[in-house]
């Protein structure tokens, strides 16, 4: 084995230890690059899918998949692949035929990845490709951030946690062509890599060799400099965000459950005056502190909202469940996150569960914990156990089995306490009356006992409001203490 081979399977090793052992897939072509990294991966222990897509763009096309198909079963990989009629797309949707081609792939990637469980997707993208997306970058006009190229490392999607790895971005495509012709490898020419109408492949074909040859500068070590640059700035940048969002997530609405609305509030003109790379990366970081999922918003995002807190009105979308709102009265926008719809139909529909003695009874659909305990008659009540989060206790006479369950459609009771004693009053009435938004009292966890004569029970505690009226223990004869915990 050569040491340059050794080196690249070191990178990829590297590159892969973040996903733990578990599946990953890898994009092919069937070029150069990717047959490289396809082969070198194989050697790899660890499942590995290849993924390629057809585009149905060139006359070869078919003959491609059909060459990537062979080459992963050679090797022992599974193989996914799919045609799509880019040209019939195109023609009705318009644009940028290589923008729709690659948001047909990514889709596709993203789509695999999910219906086989991939913790990860590898690229092959090397050096040449890196210098050439600084170099677009430039001349487009990109910001300082933009700069950094592409990644290493990022995630595949918004909502998914399946990594897109580019382990091959330190080696220059001349070092894989030297290892691919050491290897014996063949791989596929695309003709369309010399069209000169795309600008990747005039600024590839012309401009940078034109620079090179000019020879007073090197344009590559330069194009790169600004790559390191820019990481530096971005490492800065991301420190920054740091120190100006923990204020405002101290003061934060996170329900731990995640079944109600997030919300975090920032002062407007804080956000204003911020450099827009840096209000990009701070709404990233807002963003996933209340949705894990979320990655940075585009550039387009951020210039609209800029445009919308300067003219003072705003309700502005960023994915399905995050959006922004602004609040002129106080001078703040708020960014809210909608409960998970999944989450929150099961959380809805939970079946009744028995409290069993001297055990913690989790709710799994909304994470609500209890802990039913003995007391024996003159034992007196144990101090709150706060290495389990105790958030509150009541005591009830110990004369039947205690159960979980929700609440049903126009139930009543008697409040403890209340006012209008003797009068009963519909659950839903008091968990508004304790500020319980009305999306939550569906799955608030009520505490009954088995009565004779009834398959109904009788409640006894609503948590978060109050007990029933009579339902607490007064005496210290035998009685359940029933402890709600704290959400894991």
């Amino acid at each position: 084995m050569s040491r340059l081979e050794t080196t690249i399977i070191e990178a990829l090793r590297d590159s892969l230890q973040s996903l733990k052992g578990r599946p990953f897939g890898l994009a092919c072509s069937g070029g150069l690059d990717s047959m490289v990294l396809l082969h070198l991966a194989a050697e790899l222990p660890g499942p590995a899918f290849v993924l390629h897509l057809d585009h149905g763009l060139r006359d070869e096309s078919p003959e491609d998949r059909l060459f990537v198909e062979a080459e992963a079963e050679k090797r022992g990989l599974l193989c996914r692949s799919e045609r799509v009629e880019l040209p019939s797309i195109w023609k009705k949707t318009g644009g940028s035929l290589e923008a729709l081609a690659r948001k047909a792939r990514y889709e596709f990637f993203v789509e695999t990845a999910r219906k086989e469980d991939l913790s990860g997707l590898l690229l092959a993208h090397h050096r040449d490709d890196q210098i050439e997306t600084i170099a677009l970058e430039l001349l487009r006009g990109g910001g300082p951030l933009a700069l950094r190229g592409m990644l290493p490392q990022r995630k595949l999607s918004f909502d998914g946690d399946a990594l897109l790895l580019r382990p091959l971005l330190p080696f220059a495509r001349a070092q894989l062509e030297e290892l691919a012709l050491e290897l014996g490898l063949s791989w596929r020419e695309d003709a369309s890599n010399r069209d000169l109408g795309p600008r990747r492949n005039r600024l590839r074909h012309l401009s940078l060799p034109a620079w090179r040859a000019k020879n007073l500068v090197d344009v590559d070590a330069q194009l790169l400099s600004l790559h390191r640059r820019a990481e530096r700035l971005e490492v800065r940048t991301q420190a920054l965000a740091d120190t100006l969002i923990r204020p405002w997530l101290a003061k934060a609405e996170l329900p731990l459950d995640g079944l109600s609305e997030s919300r975090v509030s920032i002062p407007r003109e804080t956000l204003r005056r911020l450099p827009k790379e840096l209000l990009r990366v701070v709404l990233g970081k807002l963003g996933r502190a209340l949705d894990a999922k979320f990655i940075d918003p585009s550039g387009r995002q951020v210039t609209l909202l800029l445009h919308h807190i300067a003219h003072g009105r705003l309700s502005m979308p960023l994915t399905p469940r995050l959006h922004l709102s602004l609040d002129d009265a106080a001078d703040r926008l708020h960014l809210l996150a909608r409960p998970d719809p999944a989450k929150l139909k099961a959380a809805k529909s939970w079946t009744p569960q028995l409290l069993r003695e001297g055990e913690v009874t989790e709710i799994a659909e909304t994470g609500e914990r209890f802990r039913l305990t003995a007391l024996r008659a003159g034992e007196p009540m144990p101090a709150p156990d706060l290495s389990v989060g105790e958030r509150e206790r009541q005591v009830f006479a110990m004369h039947s089995k205690l159960t979980l369950r929700r609440a049903r459609w126009g139930e009543r009771f008697h409040p403890f306490g209340w006012k209008e004693s003797g009068h009963s009053k519909l659950v839903a009435d008091a968990m508004a009356e304790a500020s319980i938004p009305a999306p939550r009292r569906k799955m608030v966890a009520i505490v009954g006992a088995e009565k004779k004569g009834s398959n109904k029970g009788e409640l006894l505690w609503i948590p978060g409001v109050r007990p029933a009226e009579g339902a607490r223990c007064q005496t210290m004869e035998k009685r359940w203490l029933v402890e709600r915990l704290s959400c894991k």
